[in-house]
């Protein structure tokens, strides 16, 4: 899904990213990402994309410049359906 959202462009895949939830809500993950981001997404000129199923999570990453690009639930069908979200967040000069 990831290279089909990204239409042939290279890019970075976040592939994971959690804080232990004892240590949540300190800021300790917003500053983890931003430093990833900047030292090897921009630094890079590469876009980053992600996926997630957290609805909280899609707050969390557009916070850092994050864009959903496609939303759907898998499997189709299935009771109860998983909801995902395909995110992109564009290098920054």
């Amino acid at each position: 899904i990831h290279s089909e959202v990204m239409a042939g462009r290279r890019y970075i895949a976040l592939e994971r990213m959690a804080v232990r939830r004892e240590l949540r809500g300190r800021g300790i993950g917003g500053r983890a990402l931003k430093s990833a981001l900047a030292e090897v997404a921009d630094a890079s000129g590469l876009p980053v994309v992600l996926s997630t199923q957290e609805r909280r999570n899609v707050r969390f990453y557009e916070r850092h410049g994050f864009v959903v690009q496609r939303e759907w639930e898998f499997p189709v069908g299935a009771t109860p359906p998983v909801h995902n979200w395909i995110m992109v967040r564009e290098p920054r000069p």
